[in-house]
Parts: C-alpha cells; structure tokens; sequence
C-alpha cells in the first residue's frame, strides 16, 4: 500500500485508467454482440460499429491501462541476464530502463498530443453512411501514455532509493508452484 501522496495519486489515475479502458472493453463487447445479433435476426448491421470499435474502443482499451500493466509488472520481459544479477545491481538497471523507457513515452506523449490538437483544430470526422467525429479519440493515446510515463518517471525514482516491492509481480504472492 503505496502511503506517499505522489503514489497513492498515480495509483488513483492508474487504476482510474485501467477501469475505464475495462468499461470501454465490456461497452465494445456487447455492441459487437449486438451488430452480431441485428445482422443474424434483423438482417442490418448495426450503425457505426466497426467505426466506433476500431476509433475508440480499441485505442482506449490499449492505452489507458498502459500504467496499470507496468504497476503490476505484467508487461512482457526477457531476464535472461538481469536475474542473475545481485538484488541492488538488478534495481539499478530496472532504473535505467525505466528512465529510457519514460523518455521515449514522454515524446510520444508530445507528438500524440500535438496531433491530437491538430485534428481537434480540423474537427476530423469519418464519412460513409453516417458522419462520426473522431478527433476525440486522438487524445487517449497522449492520456494514456504521459500517465505511463509518469509512472515510469516514478519508479524510477523510488527504484533508485530502495524500493525493491516495486518489481514484484501483485500475483507472485499468489502463486503456487
């Protein structure tokens, strides 16, 4: 339990961003379950399905939880080398990574956003049967990965003074062998 206040707030917007991206999950499954179901007894799809699955649903359920998943260790990694090293020396390299890793999503982050605000000046909208904004949808990508780097940035920060809890997986307590 995180208790200083940079923490437990990072851990708020994190978990607030994996549920989102979870709710957003659920809303895509059951409009595709529904598009499936007006085609099978109605014979007509319903409006704007893969327009809003592939614009939003997908963008959000890929971004937003992008912290959570590190916050819980859970992205995919290689320890070939890394976990033959002595506990400290393995801290210090996560460190690293994770300092190079929030730099290269803190310019994705800038980019995303600039984009996001160029298709925010143009209104950017898709058309074919119906018209459907889309510049909105711009702004997950930004939103989720500057919370991931700020999450980085964080573990970096706490990893450098000892903090070696945060590479433990929350499930490596309940697994068992």
């Amino acid at each position: 339990m995180e208790t200083h206040i940079v923490g437990r707030t990072l851990n708020g917007l994190t978990n607030a961003g994996a549920l989102v991206g979870g709710l957003l999950l659920v809303a895509m499954m059951v409009q595709i379950n529904l598009d499936v179901i007006c085609r099978f007894f109605l014979g007509a799809p319903l409006p704007l399905t893969l327009e809003i699955v592939s614009h939003y649903y997908i963008v959000a359920v890929v971004f937003l939880p992008l912290a959570m998943v590190e916050r819980d260790n859970a992205h995919i990694s290689v320890e070939l080398l890394s976990q033959h090293l002595p506990p400290r020396p393995r801290e210090l390299l996560i460190a690293g990574v994770c300092v190079v890793s929030a730099l290269y999503y803190a310019m994705f982050t800038y980019v995303t956003w600039l984009d996001g605000l160029d298709r925010f000046a143009t209104r950017e909208y898709i058309m074919g049967s119906y018209v459907l904004a889309i510049w909105q949808s711009r702004f997950l990508l930004p939103i989720g990965c500057g919370l991931l780097t700020l999450y980085l940035v964080w573990k970096s920060v706490r990893l450098l003074r000892g903090a070696p809890h945060l590479l433990e997986s929350p499930d490596d307590t309940a697994m068992v062998d």
